[in-house]
Parts: structure tokens; C-alpha cells; sequence
């Protein structure tokens, strides 16, 4: 019986103990890589490229024409043709357990030369869908998932890993309905609540 990459992290993974202060510094580079920016008054609000607006409604080579213009912090995706930008994240509803789960993922992938992990880069599982997962994992040597020239992995990782705290409705519903019709082996919701 051949085990999933969830049953593998779940059954067989124990973390290798770190000491705080390496933990600590992991975190706070998982923190850093994780904030949104909205520009309001800058060269890029003054550019003859129109901004990303979230509600838009654009072609794969009109969404990456102006995502390619926006400022580098500035998180936006395309899921079914329309645009989504991510609201700034907060440490304890996102931050925190990003961190956590990057640690897990990557301690399971470094037993084995052939898997990789992903932070927050967009993938092309799809022709009108340009997601940027929390973590993803996939095969260096993949059949459904190959890096483009440009760098961007096409086609469905293995693995796909979202945190959500208000986008639960979103990655419950839509995103997972495009990773599920694109063939996403396992997809995992980290659902964060405020109390």
C-alpha cells in the first residue's frame, strides 16, 4: 500500500529537536516573508499600467503585465479569471502557524532529496488560475508539476498547504474546487479562529 505525503507527515515524521534560539530565527524569517503591502502613493499608483484591483476580471497575460508592475511585498492570485489581493496577515492568526507548518514540511522533505518545498510562490495549476499557496510540495523530479522557463511551476504539486483565518470561505470553497479539478494530490486547511 503506497502511503500519502499527509499519511507520511502524520504517521511516520518525527521533528528533529531544534534549540529555541534556532526555532526563534526560522520564525522570524517565516514572519518577514509573509506581509502584504498596498501601495497608495507611489510610481506604481502613477504608472500607465493599470493597479491590481481585487474583483478583476483578467486574462493570464494581462493579470502578470500588472502583477510584474506592482510593488514587490504587494500578494495578489488569480483563481477562476478574477483577482483576489491578500489582506496584511497577522502573526498569531498567521504568521505563527505558517512558520510552524514550513517547519514540519521541510522536515519531512529533507529525508528525501527528491521532494521540495514551496513558500507563497505562485503556481499554474490551470489556464485561469495563478494561486499563490501558503507551502506546497512537489516532486524535483514530477511528472504532473515541472518548472517553466520562467521559473513558475505548472501543472499540480503534490501538496498544497493553506492557513486560513478570513479567507476560510475562499480555500474551503473555490480554491479548493480549482486545486481538486486541477489534480492536487492532498490539499491541507490550517483553519485559524479568533476568539
Amino acid at each position: 500500500m503506497r502511503l500519502t505525503f499527509g499519511e507520511h507527515l502524520r504517521n511516520s515524521v518525527a521533528l528533529e529537536s531544534t534549540d529555541a534560539a534556532s526555532y526563534r530565527t526560522l520564525k522570524k524569517e517565516a514572519i518577514q516573508m509573509t506581509g502584504a503591502v498596498y501601495e497608495t502613493n507611489s510610481a506604481y499608483r502613477r504608472s500607465p499600467i493599470p493597479q491590481l484591483n481585487s474583483g478583476d476580471v483578467l486574462s493570464r497575460d494581462e493579470y502578470l503585465r500588472r502583477y510584474k508592475a506592482a510593488p514587490e511585498k504587494l500578494k495578489a492570485e488569480r483563481i477562476n479569471g478574477r483577482v483576489y489581493l491578500m489582506n496584511a496577515l497577522r502573526e498569531s492568526a498567521h504568521g505563527d502557524p505558517h512558520s510552524v507548518l514550513n517547519f514540519w514540511l521541510s522536515t519531512f522533505a529533507k529525508h528525501d532529496p527528491n521532494l521540495i518545498v514551496s513558500d507563497n510562490a505562485t503556481i499554474y495549476p490551470g489556464a485561469d488560475h495563478e494561486p499563490q499557496p501558503d507551502l506546497c510540495l512537489r516532486l524535483q523530479e514530477g511528472v504532473q508539476a515541472q518548472l517553466n522557463q520562467d521559473g513558475y511551476l505548472v501543472g499540480p504539486p503534490e501538496l498544497i498547504i493553506e492557513i486560513a483565518g478570513s479567507s476560510g470561505s475562499y480555500d474551503f470553497g473555490e480554491k479548493r474546487d480549482v486545486y481538486e479539478a486541477a489534480g492536487v494530490g492532498e490539499y491541507l486547511v490550517f483553519e485559524t479562529l479568533e476568539l
